[in-house]
This record gives structure tokens, C-alpha cells and sequence, in this order.
């Protein structure tokens, strides 16, 4: 756990200094003017490193110089030095953003000059992390048709939760959805859904009590998306495929399931 000492050297990193120079700027701020050995003392770097600091830290103005013999060092006070170093960060990250921008627009004008007129049936892996779960939330945003999906019954509460706003945009968009919830430690209670999604006939759940043979997300009948169904959903890899032939076979899986997939899980018997 980080002390008070440690964690003012962190923020000032953050902020954009050394490490020295921050454990430098630290030692001189309660100290008034103080000569390169006294630095040194106090801040227990190498006397040699103040030398080579002092300057960069000046230049900053971080530190004032004084005309005395030997020199002495001065800092900027605490609420200054800060209101320095914020400046100069949200100057960098402007400059980075107005990068960024000019960068993505040329990327997006390079890519629409090298695209193919026809999408070549391919497979890709989704790395795990946020990034796919990111890439699949979008993906759903974008579909014109329809979404069918397996999906575990924690999840799928955590959706309903969290996107329904996203939800109810796309089917007034008239997308519709049918989700088939299995559970992997045998819950069996199902959701209780938002009126609007439990009315709407384009938002349809089924349950089945058995795991199935994969979690996937059909989109439009022209993607997929697919995964071991017994991990973690949000953490493991993915593959995407827009093969025609996978795709079907993938869509004719989940008709399968859905023909004798449950409304209510207390029709079971």
C-alpha cells in the first residue's frame, strides 16, 4: 500500500515528471531555497542527477534559480507547480486528440480506396477482454434484421439492465431479438423482464436447463459469433465468421433449440 510520499510522487508522474524529478520538486517545496548538496540530502538522489534536473525542472517553472554562490534552488509553490503541470498535460492531450483525429480520417479514407467490393468469407479470433465485448455490443447496434443468441442466464440479466436503452432503440427500429438462456450452476429462476421488453413480440426469451453445445450471437442471419458456452462469456476469446456455410449452420443450430427451448422455466415437469 502506497504511502502519502509515494503516492504524491505517483500524481506527479502521472502529471508528467520523472521519477527524480519528482522526488526533487517534493524535497525543495517545504524547504525554501536549498543548494544542490541539500537536494540531494533531502530527496536522497544522487547529487550528480540534481544537477542534470535542477535545469529541466526550471524550464518547467517548476523551480527558480537563485544568484547566489553556491546556487540555490527555490521551488514554485505546491497549488503553482500543480496548476503548471495540469496545463501542460491537457495541452499534450489536446495535441494527442487533434493527432488522433487527423490519423483515424486518413486511416478511413486509405481503407475506403483499398476496399473490396465483395466481402471475401473469412474467420477471425476475437482476443479476450473488453475489446471484443466493446466490438459485440456495437455489432448489435448496427444490425437491420434480427439477433439470436445463446446466452447464460447472468448475462443476459446484466443486459437487460445495463442496454436497455440500446434495446429499446433498435427494436422501435424494428430489429428483433430472441435470446435462448441457459443457466451454469442450475439456477432455475428466470428474469423479470421490463413491461415494455416482456410486451413487445419482436423481444423473445426461451430457456433451456441443459448447456449448449455453444454460446453464439447470430447477426442477421449474415455474422456469428461464437464461444465455449461453459466460460466466462465476457473473458474468453471468440470467433467471428461471416461464412456463409458456418453461418447456417450455426442459425439452423439455434432453430433447432428454439423449436423445444421453454417460455417459462416453471413449465418443466
Amino acid at each position: 500500500m502506497l504511502n502519502v510520499e509515494d503516492e504524491a510522487v505517483q500524481t506527479l508522474m502521472g502529471l508528467g515528471l520523472t521519477f527524480c524529478q519528482a522526488k526533487v520538486y517534493l524535497a525543495l517545496v517545504p524547504n525554501g531555497s536549498c543548494t544542490a548538496k541539500t537536494i540531494s540530502r533531502i530527496s536522497k538522489v544522487t547529487r550528480q542527477d540534481i544537477y542534470r534536473i535542477m535545469p529541466k525542472l526550471q524550464k518547467l517553472g517548476l523551480v527558480q534559480k537563485t544568484l547566489s554562490i553556491p546556487t540555490e534552488w527555490k521551488a514554485t509553490p505546491i497549488d503553482d507547480g500543480l496548476a503548471i503541470l495540469l496545463e501542460r498535460k491537457k495541452k499534450q492531450l489536446s495535441e494527442i486528440q487533434e493527432k488522433t483525429t487527423i490519423l483515424l480520417s486518413n486511416f478511413r479514407k486509405h481503407n475506403k480506396r483499398t476496399e473490396r467490393k465483395e466481402e471475401v468469407p473469412e474467420f477471425v479470433i476475437l482476443p479476450e477482454g473488453k475489446t471484443h465485448r466493446r466490438w459485440i455490443t456495437k455489432k448489435i447496434g448496427e444490425s437491420q434484421t434480427s439477433n439470436d443468441i445463446f446466452i447464460t442466464l447472468k448475462i443476459f440479466r446484466n443486459i437487460v439492465y445495463n442496454e436497455f436503452e440500446q434495446l429499446k432503440k433498435l427494436l422501435k427500429r424494428g430489429v428483433k431479438f430472441r435470446y435462448i438462456i441457459y443457466s451454469l450452476d442450475g439456477t432455475k429462476n428466470e428474469i423479470e423482464l421490463d413491461p415494455y421488453l416482456k410486451k413487445n413480440p419482436s423481444f423473445q426469451v426461451r430457456y433451456i436447463s441443459n448447456t449448449p453445445m455453444a454460446a453464439t450471437v447470430v447477426f442477421d442471419k449474415k455474422e456469428v459469433v461464437f464461444s465455449n458456452p461453459t466460460s466466462n462469456l465476457y473473458a474468453s476469446p471468440k470467433l467471428w465468421s461471416n461464412n456463409p456455410n458456418f453461418v447456417t449452420l450455426i442459425q439452423n443450430y439455434f432453430e433447432t433449440t428454439w423449436k423445444t427451448a421453454r417460455e417459462h422455466i416453471n413449465e418443466e415437469h
